[in-house]
């Protein structure tokens, strides 16, 4: 199972890049949410050791992975993630929810969707930098030298 979900989020790489491309921004917005999401949980599995599990969306991730770098609870954390960045993280989230929200009664203009997308994808490019160098050093962690 663990395998299957790094493969999905493998592929919604490239669907989110095509969406961009083609211009379907808010299909593009939900790739890129759904990703963060997936990325985020990961971390919290790995540091806090315990499943956040379905009930966990883009919120409470971000909160969960906030407050673990801000109370030190891996060093690893705390090197690759900094508490700016998060905000970053949420204000997008908090941006994407303003427009989905009203969306049934403004139409929204395709500049400000695109913009979303793109700062999203910008954002999930850095997460996917940060988490890849974190994976690497946490799995360089367990490995035990033999004396």
């Amino acid at each position: 199972m663990k395998n299957e979900k790094q493969k999905s989020v493998k592929k919604l790489i490239p669907m989110a890049t095509l969406a961009l491309k083609n211009e379907f921004y808010f299909e593009a917005v939900i790739i890129i949410s759904t990703m963060m999401e997936a990325r985020l949980k990961t971390i919290i599995t790995r540091v806090d050791k315990s499943n956040p599990g379905t009930a966990f969306t883009l919120e409470p991730c971000i909160k969960r992975v906030k407050y673990l770098v801000a109370n030190a609870k891996d060093p690893l954390l705390l090197e690759h993630f900094d508490l700016a960045y998060l905000d970053e993280l949420r204000t997008w989230k908090n941006h994407r929810n303003s427009i989905f929200k009203t969306l049934p009664e403004n139409p929204v203009s395709k500049y400000r969707i695109e913009k979303l997308a793109k700062d999203g994808f910008d954002l999930l490019s850095r997460l996917i930098v940060s988490y890849k160098k974190f994976k690497k050093d946490w799995q360089k962690s367990l490995v035990k030298i033999p004396a």
